[in-house]
């Protein structure tokens, strides 16, 4: 029986960052450092015609200590039960610029947000329209988790069984309030929230997987897995958009591999899974303050909005797979084939947009396809190298797809994507890596390509993060004390030849990467 405990973590505060940058400011290494809010690009998408930087003031602290108890007991030669038990608290808040949120629209009425302002905060009517307060909101989280991952494992006769479940119980509490503004009203609490809510996801869940020897070349596999996920925002403050939704899903594996002989086999999985929508997909009660409503089938008769909670816009994603390989091993050299055709219906995808604290926005697309090839090795060159690396050759391809481009009296005009790359999901990533060892000492150079992909989904090439290929390079030495005493000292160079390049895009906000940078770390041994 061996038992472990864990404890981990610590405070972080940093400055907001999260919005991209224009696709040309890459190659500009002061511009590339731009922390916009917002900006604007002209028709040609070169130039920027309106931009507002980020204040110095917007910030984030958070701490998230962990706790866990990890215990393995070996009831028998052939039988092991491992648990796990966590408790995870996160505490922290973010300071963001709310300046854009009382602005009126066009024809200088009061947007949704001036309206909430007034009604809860206590604006006089001339808020937003002839005065900006030059708003600093505060968004606290106070996060919760806890749970139980049992897992029991029998080696039988012809094969291992492994049984195991996931208990994980996700509190949340969410509320904001004005931490700054030019111009409150009289006796104004400052500790007033504009906003407040819980949230809620649970988790139970329960699987089996079986490895049976069916002969002496032949083997099988087969998985299947019960999850139930319950998300729920509970207390809402003002608008009292509380609901609770379940989701219940069957997720079944099957596979066999074949031994052709002692240095190749072959394999085939076929496997059925779902996934639910995040709770953000659902309800961003954060952003309920300037006008974000609950994405459910709503009723609007007798002027009034009806929410049918039981009916969310966001539907569950569901994947078939197919996968077929071929694996060859000899004494130096591992190498494997990999093909696998997946068909999603009601894939949650990327939309090329961002909400107000640049977490990208997703939506369902009704058939998407991902098929290709997965080449992966490793040898043994002799003089203490070795190389390994991998390839994906893949085909991503929405199916059917089409997005609202606007409506007219009570006809809706739909852009058709269908056949458009999907955005985020490059056709081709490579890696490969060289590794030295040579008595206490371990060199190694890794590369990465990375393969251009669209953005957004209408296959726009002014949204279009180009390909990218990085160098890193690492070293390290163990220094031995005796007594199983050692001493580790590594040094690291991410980015070896200083490429600029952006790493991921939403829409036109593209996001850049690192400049050459260094890491050296120690770790002992006792």
């Amino acid at each position: 029986m061996t038992t472990r405990i864990h404890f981990y973590g610590g405070p972080f505060s940093d400055g907001l960052v999260y919005n991209g940058i224009p696709k040309f400011y890459n190659n500009n290494l002061s511009l590339r450092r731009s922390n916009y809010n917002y900006f604007t690009l002209n028709g040609t998408q070169d130039t920027v015609t309106y931009a507002t930087n980020r204040r110095p003031q917007e910030s984030e602290a958070f701490s998230q200590p962990h706790f866990e108890l990890l215990h393995e007991w070996k009831l028998s030669p052939n039988i092991t039960f491992n648990n796990t038990f966590f408790y995870i608290q996160g505490d922290g808040y973010y300071d963001y610029d709310g300046d854009w949120i009382p602005y009126p629209d066009a024809n200088g009425n009061a947007t949704p947000a001036m309206v909430w302002f007034r009604e809860r905060v206590g604006y006089d009517s001339t808020f937003g329209v002839s005065s900006f307060p030059n708003l600093l909101i505060r968004a606290y989280v106070g996060n919760k988790q806890w749970g139980w991952l049992p897992r029991l494992e029998i080696n039988h006769g012809s094969g291992s069984l492994t049984l195991g479940a996931e208990l994980r119980f996700h509190h949340s509490l969410h509320w904001g309030k004005i931490s700054y503004a030019d111009q409150l009203p009289a006796n104004y609490d400052p500790d007033f929230h504009i906003y407040e809510y819980n949230g809620r996801k649970d988790i139970v869940s329960m699987y089996g997987h079986e490895l049976y020897k069916l002969d002496d070349r032949m083997t099988a596999m087969a998985d299947i897995q019960f999850a139930y996920t319950r998300y729920a925002i509970e207390n809402e403050k003002y608008l009292g958009n509380n609901f609770s939704l379940p989701y219940f899903f069957v997720n079944p594996r099957l596979g066999f591999n074949y031994n052709v002989n002692e240095r190749v086999n072959v394999y085939i999985n076929l496997a059925y899974t779902s996934r639910e929508p995040r709770l953000t997909d659902l309800y961003p009660a954060e952003e309920a303050y300037y006008g974000m409503t609950p994405q459910f089938a709503a009723d609007t008769a007798g002027g009034r909005v009806t929410y049918d909670f039981s009916k969310p816009l966001a539907k569950p994603e569901h994947l078939y797979d197919f996968e077929l390989g071929w694996v060859y091993r000899n004494g130096l050299t591992t190498a494997t084939v990999n093909f696998f055709w997946m068909e999603f219906q009601d894939e949650l995808i990327k939309s090329g947009q961002v909400d107000i604290f640049g977490v990208p926005v997703t939506g369902n697309a009704d058939h998407t396809r991902h098929l290709g090839m997965e080449l992966d090795g490793t040898t043994t060159i002799g003089y203490g190298f070795s190389i390994n690396g991998n390839t994906t050759i893949s085909y991503n391809r929405l199916v059917t797809y089409s997005i609202v481009d606007s409506s007219s009296n009570g006809i809706v005009y739909r852009h058709n994507l269908d056949g458009n790359p999907i955005a985020g999901s490059p056709d081709f990533m490579a890696n490969l890596r060289l590794i030295h060892s040579y008595h206490e000492w371990n060199a190694s150079l890794d590369a990465k390509y990375v393969g251009a992909f669209y953005t957004d989904n209408t296959k726009n090439e002014h949204e279009k993060n180009d390909s990218y290929l990085i160098v890193n390079a690492a070293m390290t030495y163990r220094f031995a004390f005796g007594s199983g005493v050692y001493l580790t000292v590594r040094g690291e160079v991410h980015n070896l030849f200083d490429a600029l390049y952006t790493m991921s895009g939403e829409g036109q906000e593209f996001f850049p990467a690192a400049e050459r940078n260094y890491v050296f770390s120690m770790s002992l041994q006792l």
